[in-house]
């Protein structure tokens, strides 16, 4: 996605790791930034990027069965009726995994917007294995023992995950194929860092994350910009050095790095081994 001045809510940096002097900087960075968004009446903070707009009905019916399903979850929980708090949870994952699908046409095409891996084919498949690993058992436990009916929907999430592994591994080589299709060599020209905290009890943790930026040349144009993959370390390539990238002639600015789809393809062919390992364990110890 393009990157130019007015994502300014990010700090540039030359630097492929950060200091501790650079780490306060960030943070200041992005404090002063959020203050002068307030001061300017600015309601969406300079740098972030949001979804296309959602239907009031559709606002309206999101919140009902999301706020009820937790609810339902929740007083389940406290009245100690565990099936029905599962049903109520199988029914939560089941919508979000529509909710994926009917969200994929609203993202941009990039494997990656929005800073995450998970494109909407893979959320909707985690959620449907996590509802029907949910759901199935207690469909089944009143001819099969608890523990069996344990081992069951635990198989099933591993079986949805592997899917999911797989589903991952296709789409990321569909869209190589079909969306990003011109091979261009990209320059390294910095990084863009930001602040992300984590609460443990009563401490707050910050860490530094960062992703880099690339200009290239496309059809004569040149153009600057960064997939918004945020990563923690050694930030790569390094600050001037080159890498392979695969661009959107549709939308120059929209681009997958090659280092990307071999690291999806990898950590999904892992993720897929452990799984169906995992759920081929859990069926073979039902039959025992």
């Amino acid at each position: 996605m393009k990157y130019d001045d007015s994502m300014r809510l990010y700090y540039f940096s030359t630097e492929q790791t950060t200091s501790y002097e650079e780490k306060q900087i960030v943070k200041s960075h992005e404090l002063e930034v959020i203050v002068d968004a307030f001061k300017n009446k600015e309601f969406a903070v300079p740098g972030e990027r949001a979804e296309g707009p959602q239907t009031p009905a559709g606002k309206a019916i999101t919140l009902i069965i999301g706020i009820g399903s937790f609810f339902g979850i929740v007083g389940a929980l406290m009245a100690k009726s565990y099936k029905l708090a599962a049903i109520f949870g199988a029914v939560l994952m089941i919508f979000f995994g529509v909710m994926a699908l009917m969200g994929k046409t609203r993202r941009s095409r990039n494997i990656n917007s929005y800073g995450t891996p998970l494109t909407p084919p893979v959320s909707a498949a985690v959620c449907f294995s996590i509802g029907l690993g949910l759901l199935i058992p207690l469909l089944l436990s009143g001819s099969m023992e608890s523990i069996q009916c344990v081992k069951l929907g635990s198989a099933i999430m591993c079986f949805g995950g592997f899917i999911s592994a797989i589903v991952s591994i296709i789409d990321v080589n569909k869209r190589a194929q079909n969306i990003f299709t011109d091979e261009i060599e990209a320059k390294c020209v910095g990084y863009i860092k930001k602040a992300v905290r984590t609460k443990n009890q009563n401490h707050t943790r910050t860490r530094i994350v960062g992703c880099p930026v690339f200009t290239y040349m496309y059809k004569g144009i040149e153009h600057q910009a960064s997939e918004y993959i945020f990563t923690r370390g050694m930030l790569k390539p390094a600050y001037g050095e080159t890498a392979t990238i695969l661009v959107d002639p549709e939308d120059p600015d929209e681009f997958l790095s090659l280092a990307t789809k071999k690291s999806t393809i990898r950590s999904s062919i892992v993720a897929a081994v452990i799984l169906i390992i995992a759920g081929a364990v859990l069926v073979a110890t039902m039959m025992i």
